[in-house]
């Protein structure tokens, strides 16, 4: 990813996920290639993939808001952050 070859490390991820479908590694490693490659729509759905294997997984939350962010504005970012109120203790 940080030699600007997205194409390639796509591929490379892809083939990582025929392997292991719910990798949640090369999941990440496929959105954050896709959004390299200015994928923004695609790179959003593959980071939800990575928090359908992985609720919670903060790397993809962040990535996940700021894409959004970037993409759509503050409000689509926050709509897709869990809600902080949702782990205090009772």
């Amino acid at each position: 990813e940080s030699t600007g070859r997205h194409a390639a490390a796509l591929a490379a991820f892809d083939a990582g996920l025929e392997l292991w479908p719910a990798d949640r590694t090369a999941r990440l490693g496929r959105a954050n290639n896709l959004y390299g490659l200015g994928q923004q729509d695609a790179a959003l759905a593959a980071y939800d993939a990575v928090l359908a294997v992985a609720p919670g997984d903060p790397v993809a939350l962040h990535n996940r808001a700021m894409v959004a962010l970037e993409s759509a504005g503050p409000c689509a970012a926050l709509a897709g952050l869990p809600d902080a109120r949702d782990d205090e203790p009772a």
